[in-house]
Parts: structure tokens; sequence; C-alpha cells
């Protein structure tokens, strides 16, 4: 089961729209629910009008949270956001088996000391639901 705070490669996220190729997306583990479902944002490395100060941003034409670069020598050297667009749930059931079929990996796992901000900007999100919120939050007090 991945932990709050992990950075996971998911090496099929999405096709080329043109050659069909399964590409990769980051996936940081924000949250858990109490049906074991994983609550997850997706990073990103493309700006698009993104800042990074403030790090915590809710505003057009992307709601993110800028944390830098994660890994300068690594495979998340670029400067980096969590896009806060979505927040997306995995049946923790689905997650083992992609990580059974070596789909997923983790990558990097961002401190409590940095993740305990992004918790709380994420809880803020507009498309969180309740229940999300909840988790995200629950799990901000488990590592404060």
């Amino acid at each position: 089961m991945p932990e709050i705070g992990e950075v996971w490669k998911h090496s099929e996220f999405y096709c080329d729209k043109d050659t069909g190729e399964p590409l990769p997306k980051y996936l940081l583990i924000i949250g858990a629910e109490a049906t074991g479902d994983i609550i997850y944002k997706l990073l990103t490395s493309r700006p698009n009008g993104r800042p990074c100060d403030p790090a915590c941003y809710h505003g057009l034409p992307y709601p993110s949270y800028y944390i830098g670069i994660p890994q300068p020598s690594g495979c998340l050297c670029k400067p980096t956001w969590i896009d806060l667009r979505e927040s997306e749930t995995i049946d923790y059931l689905v997650f083992n088996s992609l990580l059974d079929a070596t789909i997923v990996s983790l990558e990097h796992t961002i401190s409590n000391a940095e993740l305990v901000p992004i918790l709380e900007c994420a809880a803020q999100s507009d498309d969180i639901t309740k229940r999300q919120r909840d988790a995200v939050l629950d799990a901000k007090e488990r590592i404060s």
C-alpha cells in the first residue's frame, strides 16, 4: 500500500494521441479513504501559467502547488507543480495489480515538513470532495 507523500511513476497512465504509445505520469499520494481507495494528485513539469510564488495557487489558468525540483539528479529533475484541478482516487486492489505488473514504481518521497503545506493546499481545492478533503486533512494531522 502506498504511503502519504510518496511519488509513484505510472508508466502507462495515458496514451499518446498520435502514436497510441503508453506515456507516464507521476502521482503524489495525498490520502486514503476509509474504503482503501488511494487519493492522489498528478505532478507536471509544464508551467502553462502556473506560478512558483505563491507555491499554493488556486487561480486561473491552473490551480497548482509548486514543489520546486524534487530530485535534481533523478527523474523529477525539472521545476514541478502538483496539479490541483482534479483529485483522483484509485482502488487499492487496482493499485496493487499495477504494482504486481510493474506498471507503477516508487520514485520519490516528499518529507513530512514539505508535505504538510501541500496537503493544506490540496484540501482547499475546488474539485475535492468532502470525503477526500477529510481524508487529506486526517493524513495531515497524522504527519504533523
